[in-house]
């Protein structure tokens, strides 16, 4: 089954997004953010094609954006293809815009079914591993798919959008004949409204004098949030008064909730699931944690900032090109925990840093990651498509 959001004319659409929405987690918060604040001309341009009815389409459709649901639950990789093939041979889209390698590999079958060529956007959110602890079929068979998308990018046709400098450089080696274009991720900067904080601290039984310590992140390796369980042993041997509040699903949450009652951290460490409504609590934290291996440009890095809310991460990826290390935020450069518990003490006995850090967070938003400037180069390579014959 195909459901659309809306009925319009079939000539006037010229670019797809295609991306599964099965998660809200970074890149949907990212996809969301860019085509809700496009500039009218192309937001009226854009179908977006999901293939599952979460979260993100339901923010699409609020945003008055055309959104289709080619839902994978009742579609096989083969009905997805000849589904998207023929809304492609309806509505004749000149950019098909994908977002991952399931939604490229799909989408570049169904533009061959569909028998006309079409300009690939391929946008790089960040790197994907293969997670360790997977049986051997599997990830023979995330090898094979990631081989048969390395052959659709490495080609002049496709442009390749990296929302880093560092995932840039990574790209450019990898896929040396594809057309790549570095775009930060960005965020529509968020009004100042601090009255929430005492309803939300009650809301999560979080004490006025209790160092609150938030993460946002996917409960999975890469993610590698060990590390901050570590880093609650370390401050509770500092005998601070604090407690750490990871907000998230995923595949590890069982296993980490086995660490911290094995560590007796119960009443420091809590997995309090997804949350929909995470803007708040962002801005209520004290501090906000990042503590990955790698990543892309992270979207709770911005949001946290955009809030005011001082940033302690590890130094990866795209995410030195956000902090300037104690000025708008802190970064720790190995995976120790005594390092990263220090820059939280740091911030915690510091009041006129926390200030400083907020500050510099906040400006740093607003002039470099700002969703309407960022925006304008997006539109802008797809006016370069456009104008272009297949």
């Amino acid at each position: 089954m195909v459901r659309e959001s809306r009925r319009s004319s079939t000539n006037e659409f010229e670019i797809f997004h295609v991306i599964s929405g099965d998660l809200w987690a970074g890149a949907e918060a990212q996809v969301f953010q860019t085509l809700a604040n496009l500039t009218t001309p192309f937001k009226d341009k854009i179908i977006v094609i999901l293939f599952n009815d979460g979260q993100l389409k339901t923010k699409l459709n609020a945003s008055g954006l055309k959104t289709i649901l080619i839902d994978e639950k009742e579609n096989g990789p083969w009905g997805i293809i000849k589904k998207l093939s023929q809304l492609m041979k309806r509505y004749d889209p000149r950019i098909i815009h994908v977002h991952a390698y399931k939604e490229h590999i799909l989408g570049q079958l169904a533009i061959y079914l569909s028998k006309k060529s079409r300009h690939v956007f391929r946008t790089f959110h960040g790197i994907t591993t293969i997670p360790k602890n997977v049986s051997i079929l599997k990830k023979l068979k995330s090898v094979i798919i990631h081989l048969v998308e390395k052959t659709f990018l490495n080609h002049d046709r496709i442009n390749i959008i990296a929302v880093s400098k560092d995932l840039e450089r990574f790209l450019t080696k990898v896929f040396p004949k594809a057309h790549i274009t570095q775009i930060y991720n960005s965020i529509r900067c968020p009004i100042e409204n601090n009255d929430h904080e005492i309803a939300i601290r009650k809301q999560f039984n979080i004490g006025k004098d209790t160092l609150w310590i938030g993460t946002l992140a996917r409960l999975a390796e890469v993610k590698n949030l060990p590390l901050l369980i570590e880093v609650a042993k370390y401050l509770r041997s500092r005998k601070v008064n604090f407690v750490i509040s990871i907000f998230g699903d995923g595949p590890l949450k069982q296993i980490l909730q086995e660490q911290i009652d094995a560590s007796d951290l119960k009443n420091h460490v809590r997995l309090e699931g997804f949350n929909a409504n995470i803007l708040p609590i962002l801005r209520t934290f004290d501090i906000f944690t990042i503590t990955s291996f790698h990543e892309g440009l992270p979207m709770s890095l911005l949001e946290a900032m955009a809030v005011g809310t001082p940033v302690i991460s590890t130094n990866v990826g795209g995410i030195v090109e956000v902090i300037v290390d104690g000025e708008s935020g802190f970064l720790v450069s190995n995976m120790s925990p005594t390092a990263f518990g220090d820059k939280i003490m740091l911030l915690y006995e510091n009041k006129n840093i926390q200030i400083d850090v907020r500050n510099n967070g906040k400006r740093t938003i607003e002039e470099k990651f700002n969703i309407f400037k960022n925006n304008q180069l997006l539109e802008n390579l797809y006016k370069k498509e456009l104008a272009r014959s297949y």
